[in-house]
């Protein structure tokens, strides 16, 4: 009979975790545990980029958002939307919404801490330059106008044009950071409504690159003109860029109709460098004397420009896309931009 005691209190006494804690044991734990829980997404935000890009607000006003999303059976081509509702495939639907392009990313050797450049190309959509904001002078880069359209007769001649802009950019829905995205002229259409061909040339001083109209290496036109002695002509204008003056140009297929100038902020001769290498020659021809043509006007950025520019850059720093010698060069140039 006086063993029945002790075997209660023993199992009374079991193991630790078995037993009630008290309030004020409870409250330590529970505090304990969201001092950790705190301290590991404090560490997580300041090293991991993934979870710092998830902090980030979803749109920043007054930019343009695109959504590049990966094909999974062909991982060089993608699908391109300006719209976050379209960046997902839903529930019952065939296939997921978008332009497709091929896409093609290349870096600046020079500067590894930056983000890949990306190309991308559609024959029938044209081409479109991402360039990450970090690479670009913001000086130059944002204070070119396009030209005006031309005013007349619905069948007056509207030269091309680059349509350019600051864009914040996703890649299969993650943040990807903040570029300018530059879009070429797409081709024209004859009578019998077939596309018309043109190349891209770009030329520095007697330096020539030349492109196909999607910024491939595949020109046509301009080596054919060269060996048969013959010179575009056309009204030129060229950029004045913190590289140099440039001329850039589309060299048409018809030989006989003048090249149309192309205004642009930023060094296309030198992205063709960049994005292809000696797969794109330099060719020299020292008939050209670009310094003597005249210059395409610009103006200073305004004040509508330059916050939503500053405001997506903040994002862009916040979601450590950059490496961190970037990051302190990209936010050193964006105060000395918006002070001027």
């Amino acid at each position: 009979m006086s063993k029945a005691p002790e075997r209660a209190g023993t199992s009374a006494e079991g193991p630790w975790w078995l037993r009630r804690p008290s309030g004020g044991a409870a409250f330590a734990t529970t505090a304990l545990c969201l001092a950790f829980a705190s301290a590991g997404g404090w560490l997580a935000a300041q090293w991991s980029p993934l979870v710092a890009r998830n902090l980030i607000p979803d749109s920043v006003s007054g930019v343009q958002e695109i959504f590049l999303s990966t094909l999974p059976d062909d991982p060089e081509r993608v699908l391109l939307v300006t719209q976050r509702s379209l960046a997902t495939i839903r529930r019952g639907e065939a296939a997921q919404a978008g332009s497709h392009y091929w896409i093609h990313r290349y870096g600046d050797p020079a500067r590894p801490g930056l983000p890949d450049r990306i190309l991308l190309s559609s024959r029938s959509r044209g081409a479109r330059l991402l360039v990450p904001i970090g690479a670009l002078d913001l000086d130059s880069a944002l204070t070119a106008l396009p030209e005006a359209d031309v005013v007349g007769t619905p069948d007056a001649h509207k030269p091309p044009r680059v349509r350019t802009g600051v864009v914040q950019l996703y890649v299969d829905r993650l943040f990807a950071g903040a570029y300018l995205e530059l879009r070429f002229p797409d081709r024209e259409r004859d009578a019998k409504g077939d596309p018309q061909r043109f190349d891209l040339v770009a030329i520095r001083g007697n330096r020539v690159r030349c492109a196909d109209f999607v910024l491939t290496p595949n020109p046509r036109y301009y080596r054919a003109e060269l060996a048969e002695g013959g010179m575009p002509h056309g009204e030129f204008r060229v950029n004045e860029l913190p590289t140099g003056p440039e001329l850039l140009f589309a060299f048409h297929q018809d030989l006989k109709r003048p090249a149309d100038p192309l205004q642009v902020p930023i060094s296309v001769f030198d992205e063709l460098g960049l994005a292809w290498g000696d797969v794109v020659p330099t060719l020299v021809d020292d008939r050209w004397q670009i310094e003597r043509l005249p210059r395409y006007a610009t103006a200073t950025a305004d004040t509508a420009l330059r916050e939503s520019t500053a405001r997506l850059v903040a994002v862009d720093l916040a979601a450590r896309i950059e490496e961190r010698s970037e990051r302190e060069r990209l936010a050193s140039n964006l105060t000395e931009w918006l002070t001027r």
